[in-house]
């Protein structure tokens, strides 16, 4: 909507054996009532449409691929293509990003992948190990079996994320020292973890966990206290939905 007028945009294949599209026609007189323009894709540019719009972008082919010449088939691609491009263009001179599409669009796969919040499939922090800061390797390998995951989770006193402590972490230490299970969890531990809000969105946090070889990701409140733990199981589960793959 502008200025309180409706701006309609028709797109129209119409082959040169077939330059009247009576579906659309016997609208004019009610779009012209309505002050809207119009503007027309079309292989005709003569075609009573074109001659009753205020922009035709001339979209004809030479001919069709139907055998007989009858059917669009050419002249379809080609509309395809010009409104893909207008459309892209478009995007571009409006700077319509992701969140632009997620307003305009909320349904579907491509609406939901950017809707829907880490809190929507958010797990609790009980399903994971939990650890002090002061914790050893005898019992971040207790928690881990416990839990049956392959990494801990590190708070501090006031409940804040300290870090987290993968499996392969451990391979740092002296497997073979007899003194290796009583360290402190504290010298493994991933100070620098990414962690995620939970108030953004799936896409981001899946993007974070790729790019850092994480099979999960911490979720922290706006005071960086632990709410729970998204994992990329889950996140896949829900994207293959959406058609993704990693």
């Amino acid at each position: 909507m502008e200025d309180h007028k409706l701006k309609v945009f028709c797109t129209v294949a119409e082959t040169r054996s077939f330059s009247k599209t009576s579906e659309i026609i016997h609208l004019l007189p009610s779009l012209k009532k309505i002050g809207a323009k119009i503007i027309t894709l079309t292989g005709c540019p003569n075609s009573t449409l074109a001659q009753n719009s205020q922009i035709v972008i001339d979209a004809g082919v030479e001919r069709e691929a139907c055998p007989l010449g009858l059917a669009p088939t050419s002249s379809t691609t080609v509309a395809l293509v010009i409104g893909d491009a207008l459309a892209v263009a478009l995007m571009r001179q409006r700077n319509f990003g992701k969140q632009d599409f997620a307003l305009f669009h909320p349904g579907g796969a491509l609406g939901e992948r950017l809707n829907v919040r880490i809190a929507d499939i958010l797990l609790p922090v009980t399903n994971f190990p939990i650890l002090s800061e002061h914790s050893t390797v005898a019992e971040f390998f207790a928690a881990m079996n416990k839990h049956e995951t392959d990494f801990a989770l590190v708070l501090r006193p006031d409940d804040t994320l300290a870090g987290i402590v993968l499996n392969r972490d451990l391979r740092r230490g002296d497997l073979g020292s007899p003194h290796f299970f009583r360290q402190q969890i504290d010298s493994f531990m991933n100070a620098d973890s990414p962690a995620v809000e939970e108030g953004a969105s799936i896409e981001s946090a899946l993007q974070s966990m790729l790019g850092n070889n994480l099979v999960a990701i911490p979720v922290l409140d706006k005071d960086r206290k632990l709410k729970g733990v998204l994992t990329l199981k889950d996140i896949l589960t829900r994207t293959n939905r959406w058609g993704l793959r990693k």
